[in-house]
């Protein structure tokens, strides 16, 4: 299979794409495809089937943040600010989750308010109740040993962030607290996504040898304990670590530690139906305990980061898609 590698170049920009004339025309209908779901139809889905491969060399950033950014395990991309990625640690941090740009630089710590940061394990982007506001979906979904009966879903309007901001610190108020249990027992989960058609929350176990995937139908309720559904079973090559739907929900990603594997949904099927089918491997370089994976705003690429262990400095990697030729 013959194929164009498409990689960031040296710019100010370090995500721009050089991009030969060629091959323009193909990724401006690639792109409308993502963004325009419901045309296309089968045709979309074969397409993207074809051509959702990222270049299997990525870019790669070191991190000019200051706070203690050391177990980062969730990663998103704002769907309101321009450049700008949410990442958050895990379990030890306090309630706050961080913005940075594409070039690794930090731009700020932003305090959920009045909410606890038990186990943060996942981060997603998606759309909420009011249908012209973006939301952010901060999953407290980490349970190592299987102890707590209930977790967490903690649901804020995305703030307006400047990717050349100096670093602030700001609170995020008018928090919904989604708060759930699982059908058949309590378990750890790391990966929290939400389908941007739908609305509807997906959860994925993360340390048994066939994972379940598990829906919170929208509209999920904040003043009581829901129950998810548990829709699918999936067996990878190990814990599934992190996750995350395209903006055009056709697109899925699951991510253990040494792959991250790719699902195409077709136009009109429900996304836990896409499970069914037998999943790709795309291009991942393994980190040291690499947790977090993200769809770019415009579903052209995706990022991954680590935590540090042992002190390995982390490292922001940007996979873009290639085209066949």
């Amino acid at each position: 299979m013959l194929y164009q590698k498409f990689r960031p170049h040296s710019s100010s920009n370090p995500l721009s794409l050089r991009l030969r004339p060629r091959f323009r025309a193909v990724c401006q209908v690639l792109k409308s495809l993502f963004l325009f779901p419901r045309t296309g139809a089968l045709l979309t889905a074969v397409l993207v089937n074809l051509t959702l491969l990222a270049g299997d060399v990525p870019f790669s950033t070191e991190y000019t943040y200051a706070p203690p950014l050391d177990e980062i395990s969730g990663i998103a991309v704002s769907r309101k600010n321009t450049d700008v990625l949410w990442i958050h640690n895990d379990s030890g941090d306090q309630n706050r989750i961080y913005a940075i740009n594409s070039q690794g630089n930090y731009l700020g710590a932003y305090y959920i308010d009045d909410v606890s940061s038990r186990d943060w394990e996942d981060i997603a982007v998606g759309p909420g109740p009011i249908d012209s506001e973006h939301y952010i979906y901060i999953g407290d979904i980490g349970d190592n040993q299987a102890e707590y009966d209930f977790k967490y879903i903690y649901r804020v309007r995305e703030p307006y962030v400047d990717f050349n901001q100096s670093p602030l610190v700001s609170t995020i108020s008018d928090v919904e607290v989604i708060k759930f249990q699982y059908p058949d027992g309590k378990r750890d989960a790391e990966t929290l996504m939400v389908d941007p058609l739908t609305k509807d929350i997906y959860i994925v176990s993360k340390r048994e040898s066939n994972v379940r995937v598990y829906r919170a139908p929208y509209p999920q309720a904040t003043n009581s304990t829901i129950t998810l559904e548990h829709v699918a079973t999936l067996n990878l090559d190990g814990q599934t670590v992190g996750g995350d739907i395209s903006p055009s929900g056709l697109g899925i990603l699951l991510k253990t530690y040494s792959s991250i594997y790719y699902w195409c949904r077709m136009s009109g099927q429900k996304l836990w139906q896409t499970f069914k089918n037998k999943p790709v491997t795309v291009p991942y370089t393994i980190e040291p305990q690499g947790e977090a994976v993200g769809w770019m705003s415009n579903g052209l690429g995706y990022y991954t980061i680590s935590e540090e262990p042992d002190g390995n400095p982390a490292h922001l990697y940007f996979y873009p898609i290639m085209i066949l030729k």
